[in-house]
């Protein structure tokens, strides 16, 4: 349990540690790449997020619209706000966000936030004695494209909220680093970014980007997990599956006891052509992680490619087991 003096203040901290704990949760960006032996989970407050993973984002100049709202990107918007432009650092989510006061009023509350800024610049127009509501008229409610039938609010802070909802293209233009990660590591983790940006995007350009870049980051780093399946997943991309089940089975010598592993290099080895070596694989993805569903499908199909009905309906009967009596049958065994 906490104890006096273990618990950190993000006001007491330098601006990019205050402002990573709020980003470890309300920072997407188009792509998160871990720092080599990482996980996400070893991220302490108090420290940089760079010290763990960095965050990438697409390059949005100062004062542009952003691409559309998402629900995990109020940390992006706020910083395309012309207030926190403007603040030096000063203005960050907990100037208006107390985790230690919730407030019963929120538009008075917020008003008040406001007013700690803009009190001797209001126009006319917005007399400081009135109630009126700021975040109804700056940062207004808006869909979320990730979000499903819910809305989110815009924390981009607008002047003029109705001018400025046409959104920028999602995934397009160049991937930068929200903060730089360690000098040594900027090449891999952009590179990295690229590939795993790509996908997210559906964008073949970035993709390609990102093996022109991994392919010279290999030199450096031939041993790096992260590395050598980035590069894999870009080489089945642009049909060159061999070269990524190479680098896949490398993965595994490094990692040999991860189902997502197998996966990869028995995905590789099936689009090759190789469909014992793929067998193999997929085999132990499943007898590693027997819930690896798409895994199973792809292995049951080949089964019954090479007419081996009985080893489809074995394959079928414990993917059964492992999801319980309540899950289907496989449509394709020989019980119906």
């Amino acid at each position: 349990m906490p104890l006096p003096g273990t618990i950190v203040n993000p006001a007491k901290l330098a601006p990019n540690a205050r402002n990573s704990i709020c980003e470890q949760c309300h920072l997407k960006g188009v792509a998160r790449v871990l720092n080599p032996g990482k996980k996400s989970e070893d991220f302490r407050p108090g420290e940089p997020l760079e010290e763990v993973f960095t965050t990438y984002r697409v390059a949005v100049p100062p004062g542009s619209p952003q691409e559309n709202l998402r629900v995990i990107s109020h940390v992006e918007q706020l910083a395309l706000s012309l207030c926190a432009r403007n603040s030096n650092g000063r203005l960050w989510c907990g100037t208006c966000h107390d985790p230690h006061d919730q407030s019963d009023q929120p538009p008075q509350y917020y008003r008040s936030r406001c007013l700690s800024c803009h009190k001797g610049t209001l126009p006319s127009s917005h007399p400081v004695g009135s109630n009126g509501d700021c975040v109804a008229c700056h940062m207004s409610k808006r869909n979320a494209k990730d979000g499903g039938h819910t809305v989110f609010t815009d924390h981009r802070i607008s002047s003029r909220p109705e001018s400025e909802q046409k959104a920028a293209t999602a995934g397009k233009g160049d991937l930068v680093p929200w903060r730089d990660p360690p000098s040594a590591l900027r090449e891999r983790n952009l590179a990295i970014a690229y590939v795993n940006g790509g996908f997210e995007n559906h964008s073949a350009s970035q993709i390609v980007q990102g093996l022109h870049m991994l392919t010279e980051v290999e030199k450096q780093l031939p041993d790096d997990p992260a590395v050598l399946t980035a590069l894999g997943q870009a080489l089945l991309a642009v049909n060159k599956p061999t070269e990524a089940a190479q680098r896949f089975e490398r993965v595994l010598q490094l990692d040999p006891d991860s189902a997502v592993n197998e996966e990869n290099a028995g995905t590789a080895w099936m689009q090759a052509g190789q469909m014992d070596k793929a067998i193999d694989h997929l085999e132990r993805a499943i007898k590693r992680d027997p819930l690896l569903l798409p895994v199973a499908q792809a292995l049951m199909q080949v089964y019954r490619q090479q007419d081996d009905a009985d080893k489809a309906a074995a394959l079928a009967e414990r993917v059964r087991q492992a999801l319980g009596s309540a899950a289907p049958r496989d449509s394709g065994s020989s019980e119906h």
